[in-house]
Parts: C-alpha cells; sequence; structure tokens
C-alpha cells in the first residue's frame, strides 16, 4: 500500500520515493481551488499523502472552510474530481449559511457599493438612527462590492 502520490494532468500517481514525491510539493501549485465568500475561505489542496484510517481508496485531496460559521469543516476525497465537487457542495453550503444570517436582518438599501461608499452610508444612518445597527457586509452577490444593512 502507498502512502506517497503525486499529481499530473490532474491524475494521482503513487509513488514509493519520497524524495521524487518531495520534489513535486517543492515545484507544484498543489491547490484544485479557492473561494472567498465574505470572510469565509474554502480551500481545496491535493495532500499528497493518504489520510485514511483504515482499509479503502486512499484520502488525499482535502476541502477546508475557514472562518465563519463553519470553520473547520473539511472533507477528503480520492480523486480530483471528486475534490472539485466537493469544493462546490462547500461553496454552496457557505453560501446556504450566508442566507440563514440574512434571514434575521430587518433590511437593506437594497444595492451594492464600494467599501468607501457603504461605509459613508452606514454612518450616516448610523447618526440618524441613534442606535448604531447600520452596519456594512461583503456583499454575497459581487465580488469586492459591500452591502448596507440593519440588524434586528
Amino acid at each position: 500500500m502507498n502512502r506517497y502520490y503525486i499529481l499530473k494532468d490532474k491524475k494521482v500517481i503513487p509513488v514509493n520515493d519520497v524524495l521524487e514525491w518531495a520534489k513535486m510539493f517543492e515545484k507544484k501549485d498543489r491547490r484544485v481551488a479557492e473561494d472567498n465568500i465574505g470572510e469565509v475561505r474554502i480551500s481545496t489542496v491535493f495532500l499528497g499523502l493518504d489520510h485514511r484510517i483504515g482499509k479503502g481508496k486512499p484520502l488525499i485531496f482535502e476541502t477546508m472552510i475557514f472562518e465563519g460559521e463553519l470553520d473547520q469543516e473539511m472533507d477528503r476525497y480520492s480523486t480530483y474530481e471528486e475534490a472539485e465537487k466537493g469544493h462546490k457542495f462547500m461553496v454552496k453550503r457557505v453560501k446556504e449559511k450566508n442566507k440563514m444570517k440574512q434571514l434575521k436582518r430587518i433590511s437593506w438599501m437594497g444595492k451594492d457599493y464600494t467599501k468607501s461608499s457603504a461605509k459613508t452610508i452606514a454612518y450616516k444612518l448610523n447618526k440618524e438612527d441613534g442606535n448604531g445597527v447600520w452596519r456594512i457586509e461583503p456583499s454575497i452577490y459581487e465580488k469586492d462590492r459591500f452591502q448596507v444593512v440593519r440588524y434586528e
């Protein structure tokens, strides 16, 4: 049973030579996919080592979520294709969690803004409101855009 694996053209190749394995890690980008949704990062990488405990296909790819409500959630896969599908599934889970958080909103300004515009709007609304409940959040619809939201 092999413990070391290298990745060549999205195909997993078992190797017995630890030096061959280490050379691949020095030169190759091991990232399968990476997405950022607000402060949450979803990363899928090729591990190159079998992380399975017990019998079965080797688990040599990993998707992990960093930050947010699903922080440190992780899943592992045996093939590049499984890793791609698993990454998409984790992205979907994070987006669904964000939608659940939005249900707590009582209103928002109805469009996406640049960060500086969103800060200015939130500042003015908080000053008028007096409660300081208006905040800015990264848009889940557009990259590098922000929403102004009010919470209950």
